[in-house]
């Protein structure tokens, strides 16, 4: 996955959904975390399915709430995956690029 790609989805994930996440460039997941100091009754699974609402080809891994005893911090987290594009609109935009002489090919 691209660098602009993953910037494009850290900022829609983090205007849409309070919270830090993070890119594993090896495995290809996005980690999604917020603190659980107050629950206010919320899940895990309603941040999943917010994360999911947001963006298309979304895949969830995990939704899971880790608490820990005082002094550590307690959190919420997602782990999901994005799928690329499909490969047909890939190559139409190669397509475009070599008409209009943009590509280096």
């Amino acid at each position: 996955m691209t660098a602009a790609k993953v910037t494009t989805v850290k900022r829609v994930v983090c205007d849409a959904v309070q919270g830090h996440i993070c890119y594993l460039r090896r495995s290809g997941q996005f980690h999604w975390r917020a603190a659980l100091s107050h629950r206010y009754g919320q899940t895990a699974q309603e941040f999943a399915s917010k994360i999911q609402g947001v963006l298309s080809g979304v895949t969830l891994l995990a939704a899971s709430e880790h608490w820990h005893p005082w002094p550590k911090t307690s959190y919420f987290e997602v782990v999901f995956t994005v799928a690329p594009p499909p490969l047909r609109s890939r190559l139409a935009r190669l397509n475009r690029q070599l008409q209009e002489g943009a590509c280096a090919c």
